[in-house]
């Protein structure tokens, strides 16, 4: 008679490849671990406000340098919050990862490999093992555990640590899609102004373009430039600053954010499950990878790749 379990996280019946969590639920975690990183490089944004940049594949907060019309007008205070839901994630699957790394390399039981760190020895083939997993499990914890997801599946608390994921990135997730709106960088001013007029300072007579950097809340329509007065209209500004962005390359949780804030989706996770499933079909590619490896994707054919579904001329369903 073929072995059977329940599943303890859904209470579905397994008849293969039986263990405490199925498969499903397993391969539910294993996504929830492997996004994580994104979701803590957003919840740093909304802890800090700053809006992020990514340049030469390495990414980088710069409000001065190379704005899209993304970055916040004025940095709010510290999100408490967001902190400590950032560290919750990572401390759980950190210890998550230690815990994976003693079932599957668990360390020698001789007093002689347990006199020095070094993981060059003298060591026997048993702690040598572990101190190479150990080292994998310290450089990405959350890579360790998302490869591993058959030994996860197989703790005996396997359904508590995988409803606890689910949990503490659910609200690490919800709090970056009701994250307070950022403001729009509509670019410079360059209205050619006399160089007296913007301070008292300058000298009568002597004309110059304006180069005060401009942000405009969302939703505002008009922006008056501090420092000379002038006005200028938001919408043809950020359409050509939106041009101008097309070309640049964000990983899918940074280019969820930017096409939920244009209004083209409601939820950061579902845009970015929506990114990685387009590249799983074949009909989005990367255009390059951060140093650490995760693709980035033009933001122009994100955006078009969701007007094409919006007006139902994608062949792909969302």
């Amino acid at each position: 008679m073929a072995e059977s379990r329940v599943c303890e996280l859904c209470g579905d019946e397994q008849t293969t490849d039986v263990a405490a969590v199925c498969r499903p639920c397993a391969g539910t975690a294993r996504a929830r671990i492997l996004g994580a990183p994104g979701l803590l490089a957003l919840l740093d944004d909304n802890a800090s406000g700053a809006a992020r940049l990514e340049r030469h594949g390495a990414t980088r907060r710069a409000p001065d340098e190379d704005e899209l019309p993304l970055t916040a007008a004025q940095a709010p205070a510290p999100d408490a919050v967001a902190i400590e839901t950032a560290d919750a994630i990572e401390g759980l699957i950190v210890l998550l990862a230690l815990r994976v790394r003693d079932v599957v390399a668990p360390p020698c039981e001789h007093d002689s490999c347990h006199k020095g760190l070094s993981v060059r020895g003298p060591h026997c083939a048993t702690q040598r093992r572990h101190l190479v997993h150990a080292g994998a499990a310290y450089l990405d914890p959350f890579a360790y555990v998302g490869d591993r997801t058959a030994i996860l599946r197989r703790l005996p608390d396997a359904a508590d640590v995988c409803a606890m994921i689910g949990r503490v990135t659910a609200r690490g997730w919800a709090l970056v899609d009701t994250a307070p709106p950022l403001g729009w960088f509509v670019g410079e001013c360059r209205a050619v102004v006399d160089a007296a007029s913007t301070d008292g300072r300058g000298v009568p007579g002597v004309a110059f373009a304006c180069e005060r950097k401009l942000y405009a809340r969302i939703g505002e329509q008009r922006v008056k430039c501090p420092a000379c007065g002038t006005w200028h209209e938001v919408a043809p500004r950020r359409s050509a600053l939106l041009a101008q962005a097309r070309e640049q390359a964000f990983t899918a949780p940074d280019v969820a954010r930017i096409v939920v804030t244009l209004g083209y989706a409601d939820s950061v996770e579902r845009a970015a499950n929506r990114v990685r499933k387009w590249r799983s079909r074949g009909v989005l590619e990367p255009v390059g990878y951060t140093v650490e490896g995760r693709p980035r994707y033009a933001l122009g054919a994100v955006l078009d790749r969701l007007k094409a579904e919006a007006f139902g001329a994608g062949s792909v369903a969302s």
